[in-house]
C-alpha cells in the first residue's frame, strides 16, 4: 500500500529508473543509501548524456535528490514520502534551480 514501505532491494529501484541499464548497475546491498543508488545511476547513465544533459542532471540529482533523500535507506522510503518529495520540487520549480 501508499504508506508501506517500497519493499523492492536496490536493485530493483535501479531496474525502475532504468530498466535499459540496469544490469550493468551491481546490485548494492540491502541498507544501500539514495545517495549510494542515485550515484551508481550516475555513472551508468552519464556515457550516454551529452555535456549539456550530463551537467545538468548530475547537479538536479545531487542538489535535489541525493540531498534531500541521500541519507535514506532506498528499502525504507515509502511510496507517500517519494511523491510528496516529487510535488515539493514541482512547486518550488526545482528543475529550474538546479543551477
Amino acid at each position: 500500500m501508499l504508506g508501506q514501505g517500497l519493499q523492492r532491494g536496490p536493485q530493483q529501484v535501479v531496474t525502475m529508473l532504468d530498466p535499459v541499464d540496469a544490469a550493468k548497475c551491481a546490485p548494492p546491498d540491502s541498507a544501500a543509501t539514495f545517495e549510494e543508488v542515485g550515484r551508481q545511476y550516475i555513472a551508468v547513465k552519464e556515457p550516454r548524456w551529452g555535456a549539456h544533459a550530463s551537467a545538468t542532471a548530475k547537479c538536479v540529482i545531487r542538489k535535489h535528490l541525493i540531498g534531500n533523500l541521500g541519507h535514506r535507506r532506498v528499502d525504507e522510503l515509502t511510496a507517500v514520502e517519494i511523491q510528496t518529495f516529487i510535488e515539493g520540487l514541482v512547486k518550488s520549480n526545482a528543475r529550474l534551480s538546479s543551477a
